[in-house]
């Protein structure tokens, strides 16, 4: 009874009809099956190499963020997330570069672009997550940190962004990872 009551609730919210179904069928004395194949949507993302600010900087700094992200993403197993690898960015670790533009090059849902300023043993990280299809940018971060090293910096910034990726595709099991 139970079932019967999602199906009417799902055929509803489908504007599907039990007597002429157009996604959801009757199987009788088996259940219910979908009547077209479900397929599983695939996203793409690329975290492009982060920028100094003004172009003034360490360029090798903004493709070491770049990477600890991408590993970071790739660790959580996102089921239908592709994520570009480093060896893919890497030719856009180049000052003003066009981060939509980048995106669609590399043919991507998703572009996570960032720029970063270092002053003494300050760094402050920007950081944009966008669509790219209609520009939308779906967060904006900001973070300051004291480098103590730029590899604890890298994986700190990594682990607030990939979780939020995460939270953003639906994943709370692997955005909990990094709380």
């Amino acid at each position: 009874a139970t079932l019967a009551q999602n199906i009417r609730t799902l055929r509803k919210a489908l504007g599907d009809n039990a007597d002429e179904p157009c996604y959801i069928e009757t199987v009788q004395k088996h259940g219910y099956r979908f009547k077209h194949a479900v397929k599983e949507v695939r996203r793409a993302l690329a975290v492009l190499p982060f920028q100094p600010i003004g172009g003034l900087g360490n360029a090798m700094l903004g493709l070491g963020l770049a990477s600890a992200v991408i590993s970071r993403l790739e660790s959580l197993g996102i089921k239908g997330l592709i994520v570009s690898p480093t060896s893919a960015i890497m030719r856009y670790n180049t000052p003003d570069r066009d981060a939509l533009e980048a995106a669609r090059e590399q043919d991507v849902d998703y572009v996570v672009a960032g720029f970063f300023q270092s002053s003494g043993n300050q760094v402050r990280v920007k950081v944009d997550f966008l669509r790219v299809h209609d520009e939308i940018k779906i967060w904006v971060k900001e973070f300051t940190e004291e480098i103590t090293d730029a590899l604890s910096v890298q994986e700190a910034l990594a682990k607030s962004i990939a979780r939020d990726v995460a939270l953003y595709f639906g994943h709370r099991e692997a955005a909990a990872e990094y709380e």
